[in-house]
């Protein structure tokens, strides 16, 4: 469903609906751009590691997932 058949169906909150949408594309904007951002940045660094280091730290990165995921079960 689109912002238009919203503001059809509630006419009264159109201009928050309409204010929500723009602020919902904005935070996906920036989200989309930080995590470009972000994925440089880890790719940069995996560059200038050794290929063990790297498979270290994906190894502590799964650990730590996983003693996360034991400790909000």
């Amino acid at each position: 469903m689109g912002i238009d058949e919203v503001c059809k169906d509630h006419s009264g909150f159109c201009s928050d609906i309409r204010a929500l949408d723009k602020k919902i594309e904005e935070n996906a904007r920036e989200n989309r751009e930080s995590h470009a951002e972000m994925w440089k940045t880890i790719n940069d660094l995996r560059n200038r590691l050794p290929t063990w280091t790297t498979l270290f730290i994906s190894f502590l990165t799964l650990c730590l997932g996983w003693a996360l995921s034991e400790a909000f079960k």
